[in-house]
C-alpha cells in the first residue's frame, strides 16, 4: 500500500540578539510606533499575571527587579527574565520585553529598544501571530537600518534572520531566502560566525523544504562545518538532523539513520529537548519507510512525550499523524498493541482518531503543510474503507492546499491517492490523468544527478575535515621539531663546557674507582636478591588477582542480568558499583508464579570477605523461595535469617550477615504490574515517590525497615510485612520505588570531604523522579562521581529504581 506519512520535521534554529548595543537614534514613523506599542500594552496587561508561577530562577529575577532602580541594570534584568520565559510562555515574555523597550525609550537608546522589540517579534512567531510579528520586526529593523558600527550590524543581521524565519514559517520560501542572504552578508562582514552558521543552516532548511537537495546539502554541510569550528552543539545537532532528512527524502535510509542518531546524541549532550523530539520522530519516520512498524511506533511515542512536555503543538501534530499512518498501513492482518488484540476495523478507527487529533493541532498552529498531509491521509483512509465521496472531498482539498503551499512531494502523493480512488471507482480516464500528473512530479524530484551531487558534497566535507585535522597535526609536529632544534643548540654549548669539567673530574673519579669497585660488588649482590624477592611477590600478587577475578566471574553468575530485570520491570534501572573487584553488595530477582521478588542486599564487609558472605546470603534467599515456596517478603527474610544462622553456626555468635530491602510485586492477568506491593526490610528502607497531585509538588515517602540484620542479633523478632497501595490520580502517571544499600549515602566527598547522607540522596531522587529511569541512573552515577571526586570509594553501591 502506498502510504503517505509526514516527512521528517525540519526544525529551524532561531537565534535572537541579546547583546547591549549603543547607537544614534534613527527616525521612525510615529503612527507605526504608536500602533505597535498599543499592541504591546495589550499583551502586557493580559500576560503579567502568569509571571509569578515560573521557576525559582525567574522568581529571583523578579525579586531583583523590585529593588533595582538604575535603568541599565533594570533593562538587563528584564531582558534576562524575558529569555527565561520565552520558551514556556511567549506571551508573558513579550510583556517583559515591552517593559525593557520602554526603558530604552526613556533612555533615548533606540538600539536597546530595537533589541527588545526584535525579541517581541520572535515571541509572536512562536504564538503564530505572523501579521503582528511582521509589523513588529519591521519596526525593529527600522530602528537599526541607518545606525553605524559593528554591534548595530550584528543586531540588524539577527532581525533580518528572524524576518526570514517568519516568511519560512508562512511557506514564502523565496522571500525567506532573500532575507537570509541579506543577513548572511552582514554576518560575513562582521565575522559573526555563530549567527552565520545559524543562517547557513536556515538557508539549507529552506532549500530542503523546496526539495532542492544539492543546495540544501551544500548549505547544511557549510553550517555544520562552521558550528563544529565554533563548538556549537545545538547547531551541530540541527545540521546533522537536516542532513538525515535529506537522505531520508532520497530513500537512503541507512545514511538517514546514521545522521539522525548522530543528531540525537548531540541534542541530548546539549540538553536540547526540541531537537531531541525532532530526531526521535524522524527516526520513527525512517523506520516506517522501512516497514519496521514496531520500531517506528516506539520512536513516535518517545517523540510525542517530549513534545507534550515542552508544549510543542506542531511536533505533537506530526507524531499523532504518523501514529495514525501506522494504524492505517498495518492493515494486512490483525495485530496486537500492548495486550489488546485489534481487528482491521479497529485499526482504521484508531487511525482516523489520531488523524483527527493531528489535524486539529495543525489548524491551531496554522500549519498548512501539515494540514494537507493529514487531509490526504484521511482521504486515502476513506478510499480504503469504501467511503468514496468523503475520500474525494478530502483529497481535492489536500491537492488545493498543496498547490498553495508548493510542496511537490506531498502534491505527488495526494495526486497518486486521487488516481487510486478513481481507479477503485472505475473512473479510469480520471485515474489515468491524475496518475500522469503525479508521475511527472516524481520524475522531477528523483533523478541520478541529485544523488551524485549529494555524494560529492559529503565527500568534500569529509575531505576538508581530514585536511584540517592533518594540518593541525603537522603544525604540532613542526612546533616540536623547532623546539628540538633549539634544545640541540643549547645542548652543544652545555656539552662543550661540561667536557672541560669532565676532564678535571676524571682524575678524581679514577682514584676513587678502585675503592668503589668492592662496594659496587656488594650492592649488586643485594640488588639481585631484592629483584628475586620482587619477582616472587609479583607472581604471588598475580595469582591472588587471578583468583579474585575468577571469584568475580562466579559472583557475577549469581546476579540476574539487566535484561531479565527489564523483562519484569520495563521502566527500571540498576546502579551497581563494587568498591573492589568483588563486592558484598548484590541485587537479586526471582519470579514465583505471578509474584516478582526484587531486592537490594548489603552483606557484611566488602571485597573478598563480603563476596563470600554474599554467596551464602544469595543462596539462602533462593532456598527460602524455591525450596520453601515463600513469597511474602517478611517470611522470606525470617527464613533467610534462619538459613544464614544455620550456615554460620549461631552458637559461635558470628556477626556476619546482611541488610536488605525486599519488595514483592504482583503481575496481573494482562501482564501488567499491579498497584499494590508487599515490602520488608532489614536496616535498609524503601523510598517511594508517587505522582504529584495536580498543582502540587511531588513528595517522597520513606517506609522504615526493621532495625535488625539478616544474621546474628541479640533480640531477634519476626520481620514486619508492609503492604503499600498506589492510587495515582491520572492513569498515565506512575510511581517510582527505590531499593538501595547504604554505600551511596555513606560516600565521602564534596568540598569538605563529608558523607553524602540520605537527606541529600532523597532530594536528588525527588528532583529527577519525573525523568526516564535510565536517565535517572545516569544522573545518580554522575552525581556520585562528582561528589567522590579524587577520594577512594567508601563502600559498595547498589541501587534499584522501578516505575510501576
Amino acid at each position: 500500500m502506498n502510504v503517505k506519512i509526514f516527512k521528517p520535521r525540519k526544525t529551524q534554529i532561531k537565534e535572537i540578539g541579546r547583546s547591549q548595543i549603543y547607537f544614534c537614534v534613527p527616525c521612525v514613523t510615529p503612527s507605526v510606533t504608536l500602533l505597535v506599542f498599543i499592541y504591546l500594552i495589550f499583551i502586557f496587561s493580559s500576560s503579567f499575571s502568569t509571571l509569578s508561577a515560573q521557576i525559582p530562577k525567574i522568581d529571583s529575577l523578579q525579586i531583583a527587579l523590585k529593588t533595582e532602580k538604575q535603568d541599565t541594570s533594570r533593562y538587563n534584568l528584564l531582558m534576562a527574565l524575558g529569555d527565561r520565559l520565552q520558551t514556556s510562555n511567549p506571551a508573558s515574555a513579550s510583556s517583559v520585553y515591552m517593559q525593557a523597550a520602554n526603558i530604552g525609550e526613556n533612555m533615548k537608546d533606540n538600539i536597546r529598544k530595537a533589541n527588545a522589540i526584535n525579541n517581541i517579534g520572535w515571541d509572536n512567531i512562536l504564538l503564530g501571530r505572523y501579521k503582528e510579528s511582521d509589523s513588529i520586526l519591521q519596526l525593529a529593523l527600522h530602528y537599526v537600518e541607518n545606525a553605524s558600527g559593528i554591534r548595530a550590524k550584528k543586531l540588524k543581521a539577527k532581525v533580518l534572520g528572524n524576518i526570514g524565519n517568519l516568511n519560512e514559517d508562512e511557506s514564502n520560501f523565496g522571500k525567506a531566502l532573500d532575507y537570509y542572504f541579506k543577513s548572511l552578508q552582514i554576518d560575513e562582514e562582521t565575522g559573526n560566525k555563530t549567527h552565520q552558521a545559524t543562517i547557513l543552516g536556515s538557508i539549507g532548511t529552506t532549500y530542503l523544504f523546496e526539495s532542492d537537495y544539492p543546495q540544501g546539502l551544500d548549505y547544511s554541510f557549510r553550517a555544520l562545518k562552521m558550528n563544529v569550528e565554533v563548538g556549537n552543539k545545538d547547531g551541530q545537532a540541527h545540521n546533522l538532523g537536516d542532513i538525515g532528512i535529506l537522505y531520508d527524502d532520497e530513500k537512503n535510509y541507512v545514511k538517514a539513520l546514521e545522521y539522525y542518531f548522530k543528531a540525537l546524541k548531540m541534542a541530548q549532550e546539549a540538553g536540547n529537548k526540541d531537537y531531541e523530539a525532532r530526531d526521535l520522530g524522524n527516526i520513527g519516520v525512517t523506520y516506517m519507510n522501512e516497514n519496521n512498524y514496531p520500531q517506528a511506533l516506539d520512536y513516535y511515542f518517545k517523540s510525542l512525550r517530549i513534545d507534550e512536555e515542552i508544549g510543542d503543538k506542531d511536533g505533537q501534530a506530526h507524531n499523532l499523524g504518523n501514529i495514525g499512518s501506522i494504524f492505517k498501513d498495518e492493515s494486512s492482518s490483525d495485530f496486537t498493541k500492548g495486550n489488546v488484540k485489534m481487528t482491521i476495523a479497529d485499526k482504521y478507527a484508531k487511525s482516523l482518531e489520531y488523524y483527527a487529533k493531528s489535524l486539529k493541532l495543525f489548524e491551531e498552529t496554522e500549519d498548512r503543510d501539515g494540514q494537507e498531509t493529514v487531509l490526504a491521509n484521511i482521504g486515502n483512509l476513506y478510499t480504503i474503507t469504501g467511503k468514496y465521496k468523503k475520500a474525494e472531498g478530502y483529497l481535492k482539498k489536500a491537492i488545493e492546499m498543496d498547490n498553495q503551499v508548493g510542496d511537490k512531494g506531498d502534491l505527488m502523493t495526494a495526486e497518486t491517492y486521487l488516481s487510486q480512488l478513481y481507479d477503485t471507482t472505475h473512473r479510469y480516464q480520471l485515474a489515468l490523468n491524475w496518475f500522469k500528473k503525479a508521475n511527472g512530479i516524481k520524475d522531477t524530484l528523483f533523478n541520478i544527478d541529485k544523488e551524485k551531487a549529494i555524494m560529492r558534497k559529503e565527500i568534500t566535507f569529509q575531505y576538508e575535515r581530514e585536511q584540517d585535522s592533518i594540518k593541525s597535526v603537522q603544525d604540532k609536529i613542526d612546533a616540536v621539531h623547532n623546539e628540538v632544534v633549539k634544545r640541540q643548540k643549547a645542548a652543544i654549548f652545555s656539552i662543550s663546557g661540561g667536557l672541560i669539567l669532565v676532564l678535571l673530574l676524571a682524575i678524581i673519579i679514577f682514584r676513587s674507582l678502585q675503592q668503589n669497585r668492592k662496594k659496587t660488588a656488594i650492592i649488586t649482590a643485594q640488588k639481585i636478591e631484592v629483584e628475586k624477592k620482587n619477582i616472587q611477590i609479583e607472581e604471588k600478587s598475580k595469582d591472588i588477582i587471578d583468583s579474585i577475578n575468577y571469584a568475580k566471574r562466579l559472583q557475577d553468575a549469581i546476579l540476574p542480568s539487566v535484561s531479565q530485570i527489564k523483562q519484569y520491570f520495563p521502566e527500571s534501572f540498576v546502579l551497581y558499583k563494587p568498591k573492589d573487584i568483588v563486592a558484598g553488595d548484590f541485587y537479586w530477582v526471582e519470579k514465583l508464579d505471578d509474584i516478582i521478588l526484587i531486592a537490594a542486599c548489603d552483606c557484611t564487609g566488602h571485597g573478598v570477605p563480603g563476596a563470600i558472605v554474599s554467596v551464602v546470603c544469595s543462596n539462602s534467599l533462593n532456598r527460602a523461595v524455591r525450596e520453601f515456596n515463600l513469597y511474602e517478603p517478611a517470611k522470606i527474610l525470617d527464613k533467610t535469617r534462619e538459613l544464614v544462622l544455620e550456615t554460620f553456626s549461631a552458637s559461635d555468635k558470628i556477626s556476619d550477615g546482611m541488610d536488605i530491602s525486599l519488595a514483592a510485586v504482583k503481575v496481573g492477568a494482562d501482564g501488567s504490574l499491579e498497584k499494590t506491593i508487599s515490602w520488608s526490610g532489614a536496616n535498609n528502607p524503601l523510598l517511594i515517590i508517587p505522582p504529584p497531585i495536580w498543582g502540587q509538588k511531588a513528595e517522597l515517602h520513606e517506609v522504615m525497615p526493621d532495625k535488625q540484620p539478616i544474621g546474628y542479633f541479640p533480640n531477634i523478632t519476626p520481620f514486619n510485612n508492609n503492604v503499600i497501595t498506589f492510587s495515582p490520580l491520572r492513569s498515565n502517571t506512575l510511581c517510582c520505588l527505590y531499593l538501595f544499600t547504604d554505600g551511596y549515602a555513606d560516600q565521602f566527598g564534596g568540598p569538605k570531604g563529608k558523607k553524602y547522607k540520605y537527606k541529600q540522596l532523597k532530594e536528588l531522587l525527588l528532583s529527577h523522579a519525573d525523568k526516564p529511569m535510565e536517565e535517572q541512573k545516569n544522573i545518580l552515577e554522575q552525581e556520585f562521581n562528582k561528589w567522590k571526586g579524587g577520594l577512594e570509594q567508601t563502600d559498595d553501591v547498589c541501587m534499584i529504581g522501578i516505575r510501576i
